[in-house]
């Protein structure tokens, strides 16, 4: 005696469904392999910028994340004074002298990590006083040299130079003291570091 079994067949709808959600579920599982942020640190190129005339100077920053697999998709960047600093996508690009504190954090968990950037300004303009003298043979006197700006500057960039044009009318050492030699005439000439000079026109008497 034989017995027929029926097929049963599944409805082309739930069959669909089910691959579906087959899918969508694989999906979701590969997003979330990577683990949440826990910690983060920076380590940054420069921790010191210098500026120079008008272009703005650079750094790069590197974040590091604990676990090394975490998922970084979540990261925000902030400068804590973008009139000094702006940040995007870990460079740092800065406009003026100050200090800025760039900011990373993740989004998802808040973590959060920072460092403090300081940003220098060179030299703009250096000016001399008196810009002209005459004195006596034998007698000394001392150069004023003013740089600008005055503020937030290293003191590597207030190093100035002097020359004297003629040695045998008139000398000059390191701090602006100028001695008169014999009669004569000399240019006394200050340079800062990036090249910007002054003058002061030494005329010397007997």
């Amino acid at each position: 005696m034989c017995v027929r079994v029926k097929r049963r067949f599944f409805p082309r709808k739930l069959l669909i469904y089910l691959l579906l959600a087959a899918l969508l579920g694989s999906c979701c599982l590969a997003s979330g392999d990577a683990p949440a942020v826990k910690k983060l640190s920076l380590s940054v190129s420069s921790r010191e910028l210098l500026l120079s005339g008008d272009s703005p100077a650079t750094a790069r920053l590197t974040v590091s994340a604990t676990p090394k697999d975490a998922d970084l998709t979540g990261l925000v960047w902030r400068s804590s004074n973008e009139s000094v600093a702006t940040v995007s996508d870990a460079a740092v690009t800065a406009y003026k002298g100050g200090s800025v504190k760039i900011t990373v954090v993740d989004t998802r968990t808040n973590v959060k990590a920072s460092c403090t950037i300081k940003v220098y300004n060179s030299p703009q303009s250096v000016s001399l006083s008196p810009y002209m003298k005459s004195i006596r043979q034998g007698r000394t006197f001392r150069i004023q040299a003013k740089i600008t700006p005055t503020r937030n500057i290293r003191k590597a960039e207030k190093a100035i130079a002097w020359f004297s044009s003629d040695v045998t009318v008139a000398t000059v050492d390191a701090k602006g003291n100028v001695k008169a030699i014999s009669p004569g005439e000399a240019r006394i000439t200050a340079m800062t570091v990036n090249g910007l000079t002054d003058t002061c026109d030494v005329t010397v008497v007997s």
